[in-house]
């Protein structure tokens, strides 16, 4: 099989190719397949009636409230720390 990808992909597979991270372009696509096929397929009702179900949890009073700072240091520190800032 043979397939085409944009110069942007290509880049993106020789970056993960020379940082050591695959060791051939296959063993990334084979990477790539299998995330792909265990991801979830949201269709457009599917994703309709889990907004639904939110906004009645909403609408309900089951809502929580966003803090919007605390959200960010946690996703910083998942990042790693400081060199995750900008």
């Amino acid at each position: 099989m043979q397939v085409n990808i944009t110069p942007e992909m290509e880049r993106f597979v020789r970056e993960k190719l020379s940082a050591g991270e695959y060791a051939s372009p296959d063993a990334l696509v084979a990477d790539a397949l299998a995330l792909m096929r265990d991801l979830p397929v949201w269709t457009d009702d599917a994703l309709r009636r889990e907004l639904e179900i939110g906004a009645k949890e909403l609408d309900d009073g089951r809502g929580e409230p966003w803090d919007k700072e605390a959200t960010k240091a946690a996703l910083r520190e998942r990042m790693g720390g400081d060199a995750a800032r900008g």
